[in-house]
């Protein structure tokens, strides 16, 4: 799973390198105004995820309560899914893209 995160952590730094110049030509001429906005705002995707450790149970007990108990959240369930398998469709298109292109 480790390796997913990171490489989609890799793909939206290849997607959003587009919105500023971070051309080898703009590094020849010592121009890093995007390289620094582009770090910058990768490192802040990358700590995102934080925002949600709160939603994980607090201790062993919680987290056995919630094993053995029967609600379950079907709208969650289902952003899961449409998450996961949105991205993996994405990947492929693109990747088929790369190569036919």
């Amino acid at each position: 799973m480790y390796v997913y995160v990171l490489y989609i952590h890799t793909y939206i730094g290849n997607y959003l390198s587009q919105i500023w110049d971070v051309s080898n030509a703009a590094m020849r001429r010592g121009d890093i105004d995007g390289l620094w906005k582009l770090s910058l705002l990768t490192s802040a995707l990358a700590i995102l995820p934080l925002c949600w450790l709160n939603l994980l149970p607090s201790n062993a007990e919680e987290q056995e309560k919630l094993a053995i108990s029967q609600d379950r959240n079907k709208v969650a369930g289902v952003i899961f899914l449409v998450v996961l398998f949105s991205s993996l469709f994405w990947t492929i298109i693109s990747a088929v893209y790369r190569i036919v292109i």
